[in-house]
């Protein structure tokens, strides 16, 4: 098990105490509007990190057709609990226990994009390194087809970069793999649900959304 998904797994519940108050992500909307209405029920969006589900469930909603990974089992039965509860199109959520460092479990080139929010930076570069980092995106880039999206809210957390040394940053990452068509600053969310204070709270503009495509 990699030290990502087992510190993961290790503060539970501590993570994500509110997350369900906290609306869609940035990433999840400017996916949802990448694809037409009409085509969404043909479209496989994975959730990497999914926790108790606040994207998974909005992709739902949208008509998509979505694959949940978390490394906890706790958060998957909440999430499966939620679509139940809500009546979510049965069967078109799948949901599998994953360390994202080791294995996605999905075969080659079967989805259609890959929702990363606050996992590669906060989490994996963090416990894991640039090594982990680069096998998780090497597992990112299998799972997805040919021309796929690559969405991911990121930052390093500790060391603290910039905005621009952000962008530079997650380019030298995925350099090779995939194309960057847009990165933007934007204001971390994760404060909010993980609950940490200063000195650990950190300034707006201090994150990236970064849209990539799996290079053909």
């Amino acid at each position: 098990m990699s030290k990502s998904a087992e510190i993961y797994r290790k503060n539970l519940p501590y993570y994500y105490p509110i997350v369900g108050d906290l609306p869609p992500s940035l990433a999840v909307r400017f996916l949802a509007g990448a694809f037409r209405k009409e085509d969404r029920a043909r479209r496989t969006v994975v959730d990497a990190g999914c926790g108790e589900g606040r994207d998974t469930l909005f992709l739902l909603r949208e008509g998509f057709r979505v694959i949940a990974l978390d490394a906890s089992e706790h958060n998957l039965r909440i999430l499966c609990q939620k679509s139940l509860e809500a009546k979510i199109a049965p069967g078109r959520l799948e949901c599998h226990i994953a360390d994202l460092v080791e294995k996605i479990p999905i075969g080659d080139s079967e989805v259609d994009a890959l929702l990363d929010v606050w996992v590669l930076g906060p989490i994996i570069l963090r416990y894991d390194g640039r090594a982990g980092a680069r096998r998780y995106l090497r597992e990112v880039y299998r799972v997805l087809k040919p021309g796929g999206l690559f969405l991911s809210e990121f930052e390093t957390l500790m060391p603290k970069l910039s905005s621009k040394e952000l962008k530079k940053y997650f380019a030298n990452l995925t350099k090779g793999s995939f194309s960057i068509i847009a990165s933007e600053s934007i204001k971390t969310d994760y404060i909010d649900y993980l609950g940490l204070q200063s000195p650990y709270r950190v300034e707006e503009n201090s994150a990236i959304l970064a849209i990539a495509l799996k290079d053909r």
